[in-house]
């Protein structure tokens, strides 16, 4: 069967962003533009978050640029790999019942990402609490974990926030579709691979096992119709961080749920994901 034939909407361009919350983001964030053709996906570009337009590598810089962009590209969909929300027992501490309420409401309630993550703590415990859809798509942290809760603060206060605020862009499933506008999704890369049966190696470092996988990674994409020239293939293999990478699986992530014939619901709707997100995979 083929992945990407039947669609039930055909976006002018998918992109997947791999996030970052460090201090020179721009360096880290890499975007991969694709389209779909044919019934292909094709992978037409993969960059670093700093080649867009006014941005740079400092994380406030990157991060104007990427809603600027994102704000810009009408009927296209994004698949980007930060918590879009936090467990629903804290979620409840802002005295809102649904997600984008606690969207606008989370600025205000946290001056840092450390002051975030201590208040989730004192919420949970020890026991670090995860999201419905987080124990289903076996994503590897908890969105206040200590290699995510950057992540989540700087993607909700510097990306989603804004768009919203602004009218810019939708974001699904919590949202209705609004014609014309970007959608946006969140996605995570290692819960994809798990439930694709890609990859269970690592495929994060300098060794040449790692440039190996990340190899067998983009083989086991282009098995699915998924066709990625092979300059490209050279730059994200060269990746050492795997962020290129993640970025070409967000975006393959976002063409396999546009075949999903519920999209852009779940198969299952919960009513956690109201508050707390979804996580397509």
């Amino acid at each position: 069967m083929n992945l990407f034939e039947d669609l039930p909407r055909n976006p002018t361009a998918i992109y997947g962003v791999d996030f970052s919350g460090a201090l020179y983001a721009g360096r880290k964030i890499w975007i991969s533009l694709a389209a779909i053709t044919g019934g292909v996906l094709h992978i037409r570009d993969c960059f670093r978050g700093l080649s867009l337009p006014n941005s740079g590598r400092k994380l406030q810089d990157c991060l104007s640029a990427l809603v600027t962009f994102i704000a810009s590209h009408r009927n296209s969909l994004f698949g980007i790999d930060f918590p879009f929300g936090i467990p629903q027992a804290m979620a409840e501490t802002f005295g809102c019942d649904n997600w984008t309420g606690f969207i606008f409401s989370f600025p205000g309630k946290f001056n840092n990402p450390q002051e975030f993550q201590r208040n989730c703590k004192e919420v949970f415990g020890k026991r670090e609490a995860k999201r419905t859809t987080d124990k289903e798509s076996h994503t590897p942290f908890a969105p206040y974990n200590l290699r995510l809760f950057k992540q989540t603060y700087f993607g909700i206060t510097g990306i989603l926030y804004p768009l919203l605020k602004t009218g810019s862009a939708r974001v699904i499933p919590m949202q209705e579709i609004i014609d014309d506008k970007p959608l946006i999704l969140e996605i995570c890369p290692r819960s994809t691979l798990v439930r694709e049966r890609i990859a269970d190696k690592k495929y994060k470092g300098k060794t040449k096992v790692n440039r190996e996988n990340r190899q067998q990674i983009l083989n086991r994409l282009m098995d699915r119709n998924v066709v990625i020239p092979k300059d490209l293939s050279r730059v994200i293999v060269a990746d050492t961080e795997g962020d290129a990478l993640d970025s070409v699986i967000a975006a393959y992530t976002v063409g396999k749920s546009l075949f999903n014939p519920t999209f852009p619901f779940p198969p299952g709707w919960k009513r956690e994901y109201a508050l707390e997100g979804y996580v397509y995979c």
